[in-house]
């Protein structure tokens, strides 16, 4: 059973959008429109602005949380909240924790959370047992982040967390038809 860890205090929005801004910089973003990897960031807009063509493109775009109309750190939260999962949570009381006032949109949330931790699983090679940290479970990832992480204040382990589930929310969703 994984060790439940939850934040001691809600991430706030700004920290959340600068540590998923590092991330997509890190991987690279291209444009949609005209593959040009060259753009710059509009910090009025909160989204990058293809110097070629102009278009711009969310933070959201090409992740988990794409189309989502919820703020980054809610994701960051429920993903707490789920992979935690010793504690039980209802969708209710995710919900309370996020102080939002509708429960359809965190059910919504929780419920692409929980079908691309299903889908994200590796598949374990036959013969072999050992696969890289990258391509663990998240909760194995929680856990071993968290575990190592014993001796350092609350405050660097959330965010070493919140950086490891920034990662995890910004890859593609696995769609299958």
């Amino acid at each position: 059973m994984i060790v439940g860890y939850h934040f001691i205090k809600v991430p706030d929005e700004k920290l959340c959008i600068s540590l998923l801004k590092e991330i997509k910089e890190k991987h690279g973003i291209v444009c949609r429109r005209c593959d040009s990897s060259e753009y710059y960031w509009k910090q009025d807009k909160m989204v990058f602005e293809c110097k070629e063509c102009r278009l711009r493109t969310s933070l959201k775009v090409g992740t988990i949380m794409n189309r989502s109309r919820l703020p980054i750190h809610f994701w960051v939260v429920a993903v707490n909240c789920i992979i935690s999962g010793s504690f039980k949570l209802t969708i209710k009381d995710i919900q309370r924790k996020l102080e939002h006032n509708r429960y359809e949109p965190i059910l919504e949330m929780c419920n692409t959370i929980k079908m691309q931790l299903e889908r994200l699983k590796p598949e374990r090679k036959s013969g072999t047992s050992l696969i890289s940290f990258n391509e663990m479970p998240l909760s194995e990832q929680h856990f071993f982040t968290w575990a190592e992480c014993q001796n350092e204040s609350h405050k660097k382990i959330d965010q070493k967390l919140i950086i490891l589930y920034l990662e995890w929310l910004s890859k593609s969703p696995q769609i299958y038809y």
